[in-house]
């Protein structure tokens, strides 16, 4: 692992709730960002659903990205992420700068003409 153990990035979540403990009301936040969110956060998650959420998107960046591109066309490396909804006990959350944006989503690989 670079930058020490357990530091890792784990990327920015799709979508978070904030659930109260009385009467286990869900409340979309947006815009937020966890603050301190790494690998070894992982560890803390309380549960997971049985649910699996679906993330196509293009990755640039990163070592693989220099090797890659000449692959992909410079724009970008495709790639999926499924994860399941997880509930941790607590995490700090921060308010985003800027616009929320939309994630950026690509065609089904198996659907592209």
């Amino acid at each position: 692992m670079s930058g020490g153990e357990g530091r890792q990035a784990v990327t920015s979540p799709i979508l978070v709730y904030k659930i109260y403990a009385e009467g286990g009301r869900q409340e979309l936040v947006r815009g937020a960002n966890i603050v301190g969110l790494s690998a070894r956060t992982l560890k803390d998650i309380v549960a997971a659903g049985s649910d699996s959420y679906v993330l196509n998107k293009s990755e640039s960046g990163g070592s693989a990205q220099g090797i890659m591109s000449i692959f992909s066309g410079g724009a970008g490396i495709p790639c999926s992420v499924i994860a399941p909804s997880v509930l941790f006990e607590e995490l700090e959350l921060k308010r985003g700068t800027g616009p929320v944006r939309k994630p950026a989503l690509l065609e089904h690989p198996g659907f592209a003409k």
